[in-house]
């Protein structure tokens, strides 16, 4: 081949030799020193650069999220086709550190952690994993909590005495008793009852006039119930 011709390929795919003065205006194809890299010309006339498109990792999946009150537990999955590299959880914004896993599942991984002493009520919880490539997913929610149910409250003041009832499915494990915020220190129990346990303090001798008593009651899980109210002392 001269080296004052190049090739220009026609619609056809056809190679011609033309001299280098000429041209190549054909729009079916473009001209070039190979037919390996005949390319049509139409596809690069106002086209931007061919770009890839790359799948974005959206991250770990948590999910079957599940809350035993009875042991005090929250347990959950996380699923991550890249694998996953670790976990947290924090409740009511402070970090749990008794987090145990990953365990086999028959997709992905499970984790399960202990969440110690609780208040009855609503509670948030917040679940964060992140993948071996580094991307993190977090999910939120909420679960509440029973605790103990604290009743049958007594009052007798010409005996310095007061009496109530703790129950709790999952065990009663301790209960206390502040009188006007003061810390009773002479309670006796549990004791049988027909439903739950009873317990009784002698609070000693007070004024006469209204005071306020502070019932708390933790169950074997280790979730706290509180009831307050008032009784008179007569002068």
């Amino acid at each position: 081949m001269s080296r004052h011709s190049k090739v220009r390929y026609t619609s056809n795919r056809r190679c011609s030799l033309e001299p280098l003065e000429s041209r190549c205006l054909l729009s079916a194809v473009t001209c070039g020193v190979s037919p390996h890299l005949c390319i049509d010309a139409a596809s690069l006339v106002g086209s931007a650069a061919p770009t890839a498109t790359v799948a974005a990792d959206s991250g770990p999946t948590i999910s079957k999220v599940g809350v035993s009150e009875a042991k005090g537990t929250i347990s959950w999955n996380v699923y991550d086709a890249a694998g996953v590299k670790g976990t947290s959880l924090k409740i009511d914004g402070k970090i749990v550190t008794d987090v145990s896993g990953p365990y086999k599942a028959a997709s992905g991984v499970n984790y399960i952690a202990k969440f110690g002493v609780l208040s009855a009520g609503s509670h948030t919880y917040t679940i964060r994993a992140s993948d071996k490539s580094g991307v993190v997913s977090t999910l939120t929610g909420t679960f509440t909590l029973a605790g103990p149910t604290i009743s049958d409250v007594i009052v007798t003041p010409s005996k310095g005495m007061i009496s109530w009832n703790v129950y709790d499915a999952a065990g009663v494990k301790a209960t206390s008793l502040k009188v006007d915020g003061k810390i009773v220190t002479h309670v006796s129990g549990p004791f049988g009852a027909a439903s739950g346990v009873n317990y009784a303090a002698k609070f000693g001798t007070l004024s006469a006039g209204s005071h306020t008593y502070t019932i708390r009651a933790t169950d074997s899980s280790g979730v706290v119930s509180t009831l307050t109210g008032t009784f008179t002392v007569g002068s």
